[in-house]
């Protein structure tokens, strides 16, 4: 059979078992990996990978006879179509992450869905491209500068990372190395214990700072990747005049954070689902995601912060209360749709699943 990826079609629906080609170690705490970037390809039924830079894939396996499925971002570049990767970063309690860096080989398997995700480089590229992340929300943005030096782009990319210490530095070395051959490819680490050898200024990320990094903000365009608290900073120094009016995009990774309502809910409200023929009793004040889950409902929790819209269904009745809409598109809010998994019931409702 031959192995030439474009005589294979592209995968665009359906689940797919990729194979674990691949498996390189990013970080390491003492002995414990603490990361690892996983190369994955379709051997059994070769296809074209096709997603744009900044998008995710959702991952899937069976632990202890139950299914478990997350969302990790796409760190290759697209221009690789026979394979891509991801890197995942070990996250405490995460049984999905701990499994994928403890036991995973190559050669093992893993289902997994289409590229999919609202976070990605536009179709026109703006003269300069800002990426900011934190810890694990640097693996979107390594694809987008991948994707961007292999391309024709003429303009700018500025990579400014923020990170604890330089052990903590996801693709360290691979950064270093294409900065120095990229002139266009500004590399700034911003890490709170510095070292002296790697470009970038001291401490955390400052107004002074990103001024220092972003003189000329002609054509700028920022996009932002990391914790729920890293991105409030960021938006805290962006809400400076001098940034007002340049497009910012945002993708949240708080991954193992389960999303919490301050606002006291009302307890004893069920929920229909018409069409499984199903009542479902809400113990507590438990996301609606928790609940369908129980019930062995089909719908799918991957990140369940509330980041990748796997699991948005519709609300046909009732109200609820929710944390984030960040993956759902104004016109799938205005027809009702929710997050399950960020999502608390405000009354007895009806649902629609996808």
């Amino acid at each position: 059979m031959s192995m030439n990826p474009l005589e294979h079609p592209h995968w665009h629906a359906g689940s797919r078992q990729l194979t674990c080609v691949a498996k390189q170690a990013e970080t390491w705490q003492g002995d414990t990996l603490t990361a690892a970037t996983l190369v994955l390809q379709d051997l059994a039924s070769p296809c074209r990978f096709a997603f744009l830079p900044g998008q995710y894939l959702l991952i899937g396996t069976e632990l202890a006879g139950k299914p478990v499925q997350r969302a990790y971002s796409i760190s290759s570049s697209p221009a690789q179509t026979d394979r891509l990767a991801i890197t995942v970063k070990r996250v405490a309690g995460g049984r999905l992450s701990n499994y994928l860096l403890d036991a995973l080989q190559p050669g093992m398997t893993l289902s997994a869905q289409p590229p999919q995700g609202h976070f990605h480089l536009p179709a026109t590229l703006p003269d300069q491209v800002v990426l900011l992340s934190g810890g694990s929300g640097i693996s979107p943005m390594l694809s987008m500068t991948r994707a961007l030096l292999a391309s024709d782009y003429a303009g700018t990319v500025h990579f400014i990372h923020s990170a604890k210490r330089r052990e903590e530095v996801i693709a360290l070395a691979w950064l270093l190395d294409t900065a120095a051959r990229h002139r266009q490819l500004r590399l700034s680490l911003q890490l709170s214990e510095p070292a002296s050898e790697l470009p970038g200024l001291p401490g955390r990320l400052s107004a002074e700072t990103l001024a220092a990094l972003l003189p000329d903000l002609q054509g700028v365009e920022f996009f932002l990747c990391g914790s729920d608290r890293y991105l409030a900073g960021v938006r805290a120094l962006l809400a400076h005049p001098r940034y007002a009016g340049l497009p910012v995009h945002q993708e949240a990774f708080d991954l193992g954070a389960q999303p919490q309502d301050p606002t006291p809910q009302a307890q004893g409200h069920r929920i229909t689902v018409p069409a499984f023929d199903k009542v479902v009793a809400l113990q507590g004040d438990e996301p609606l995601l928790a609940a369908l889950e129980r019930e062995g409902l089909p719908i799918i929790g991957a990140c369940r912060t509330g980041v990748c819209g796997s699991c948005k269904c519709r609300v046909l009745a009732g109200e609820v209360h929710s944390q984030s809409s960040l993956p759902l598109s104004p016109e799938e809010q205005a027809q009702g749709y929710v997050l399950a998994c960020a999502s608390r019931a405000a009354s007895d409702l009806t649902l629609a699943l996808n």
